[in-house]
């Protein structure tokens, strides 16, 4: 999700297809888990785990992160704002 957020240009349309890719495969994984041998289930998971290792690693840092990170005033008003209950 970090790198999406760093490199997207339309941030919306990507996080869609993010969601949209989540929910198909958690009900393939939730398939896959009632039709196959625990077994089997576990060496694809570990497959997938390696792959999408591999093209993390593969794919690297693209953009130039500015390394600045600051906590200021108007942050906190916004964090403090969103956490306020309705009466």
């Amino acid at each position: 999700m970090a790198m999406i957020s760093d490199l997207s240009d339309n941030m919306e349309r990507d996080l869609s297809r993010v969601n949209s890719g989540s929910i198909l495969f958690s009900v393939l994984g939730s398939a896959m888990a009632g039709l196959l041998y625990p077994k089997y289930v576990f060496l694809i998971e570990i497959v997938l785990f390696l792959v999408s290792i591999s093209l993390v690693v593969i794919v690297g840092e693209v953009g130039k992160p500015t390394g600045k990170f600051k906590l200021g005033i108007t942050s906190k008003r916004t964090v403090f704002k969103s956490r306020r209950i309705p009466s």
